[in-house]
């Protein structure tokens, strides 16, 4: 399954960069590892998109009590291979996708 994400533009930077591993998310959707996450840089003060996004898998989730605030969950997220049906062109994600980008 694809979620798609706003992500402040601190944090996204911060995933792209390959420092922040994790996502702390509202449980409010079905999360299960091996999602994907389509994260789009949000501008919370315009309430507007940059026009970057990103994909990343989730591949760990914490959903416990113990070290979760009550009704939240944490997703480990990793970069994942995206590859075209004839295997021409191999992208290591975070794929950043600039509006009017095309990868053909």
């Amino acid at each position: 399954m694809i979620h798609e994400l706003n992500c402040f533009p601190e944090y996204f930077q911060d995933i792209i960069d390959g420092k922040k591993t994790f996502e702390i998310r509202l449980h409010d959707r079905p999360y299960q590892v091996g999602d994907l996450l389509a994260l789009n840089e949000y501008l919370p003060d315009t309430d507007s998109y940059t026009s970057r996004s990103c994909v990343v898998i989730v591949d760990y989730m914490l959903n416990d009590a113990m070290y979760c605030k009550t009704g939240f969950v944490v997703l480990g997220i990793k970069p994942c291979v995206v590859m075209t049906a004839n295997d021409c062109y191999k992208f290591q994600v975070p794929l950043i996708l600039e509006k009017g980008e095309n990868h053909e």
